[in-house]
Parts: structure tokens; sequence; C-alpha cells
């Protein structure tokens, strides 16, 4: 009962923290870095995360990649945001994202990385999946590379003017994830909670 009480002070806390926040904070990379995963740790730590879990109705195939959740919102990658209806809110935003959205309503941006080599292979699947014709693939053969290093290349230039950043590599959150964890909290400016990191280690590798 106190570890609870306990957890929902601090959500508490973090909320009244982020909305102190300039703006959105961001959360970004290229496919299979980890984004979502960092999207659920900070909806855990007490951010606001306004994307579903799931952003179309086949939910059962979106399942097979990520079964706990994306938690992004498609047309926002298409056009950026161009608002500030996301103040003191976890957002996810591939490169392409990031690059059309003005860095006026960007507070902090987390970037998430990952073996180049591990993250293309990782990828391969899924781009299968998504460009089919008749149920064979249709993308182009390589694409998965470039994409991973466009997403990279608009990020940082995108932060070149001066953006406040933090970078996760996704092989030092599997191995280690309470350091890891603790980087986050202290990044947003918010007081590491115990409990909330004992289940965050926990709930990392499921």
């Amino acid at each position: 009962m106190d570890q609870e009480r306990n957890r929902r002070d601090s959500v508490t806390e973090v909320r009244k923290k982020s909305s102190e926040y300039s703006d959105m904070i961001v959360v970004t990379g290229s496919a299979r870095t980890g984004t979502s995963l960092m999207m659920r740790i900070l909806k855990e730590i007490g951010l606001e995360v306004p994307a579903p879990e799931f952003f179309e109705e086949d939910v059962e195939r979106m399942k097979r990649f990520n079964p706990q959740g994306y938690y992004e919102v498609p047309e926002d990658q298409e056009t950026g945001i161009q608002d500030h209806r996301y103040k003191g809110m976890a957002v996810k935003l591939f490169g392409y994202g990031l690059e059309k959205t003005p860095r006026a309503f960007v507070s902090k941006v987390i970037v998430c990385k990952r073996d180049r080599a591990a993250a293309v292979q990782s990828s391969i699947p899924v781009f299968e999946a998504l460009y089919t014709d008749n149920g064979k693939p249709n993308h182009a053969k390589g694409i998965e590379d470039i994409y991973y290093d466009a997403h990279y290349r608009f990020i940082y230039q995108f932060l070149e003017a001066g953006t406040e950043f933090l970078e996760v590599s996704l092989e030092n959150m599997q191995a280690n994830p309470g350091p890891e964890i603790i980087r986050i909290f202290n990044f947003l400016g918010i007081k590491p909670n115990g409990a909330i990191i004992h289940s965050l280690v926990s709930s990392v590798h499921k």
C-alpha cells in the first residue's frame, strides 16, 4: 500500500514538473531502436502520453512486432507537429517527423540508439509486413539501411541548434536498465523514484 502511494505521489510530482516544460518531450530514433520501449518508460514514470498503444484497427498484426504498443500517431510523423497541443507530454517522432517540427515546440529530445546492423536486420520483417503486393514484399532492397541513416541525419541536424537531448542505447537499457532509467529521471529534472525504477527494471525485458 505504501509503495503504491509512493508511486502515485511520484506521478503527481512528475505531472507538476512536466507542466513547467517549455513544450513537449520528443522520443526519436529509427525503427527498432527502442522508441516504443522509451515511450512506455516515460508513461510509467508519469509523463502524459497522448498517443494510443496501437494506431491501427488490426491490433493483432501490429502486436507481431511490438506486443506492448507503439505509442505513436502516424499523422504526426507525416506533417510534424505544428502547434503546442502536446506541451508537457511525451511524443514519439521519427527523424522525418522531427525534421518537419519547429524547434519552438520541442523542450527536450531523447534519442534512442541501437547497433546499426542489429537495427537494420530487425527492421527487415517490419518493412516486409508493411509493404506487400499480393502477399509478397515489394519494398526496395536495402531501403532499411537508407531509412536508418536518413533518420539520424535528420535528428542530428535538428539538434545542431542546441536543443537539450539525451542519447539512450537500447543495448545498455537491456543489459543494465536501472542506471539508464535513473539517467532518464535526471534528464527530465525529476527525482528518481525507487518503486517506479524497480517496476520498470522488471518490465524492460517483457
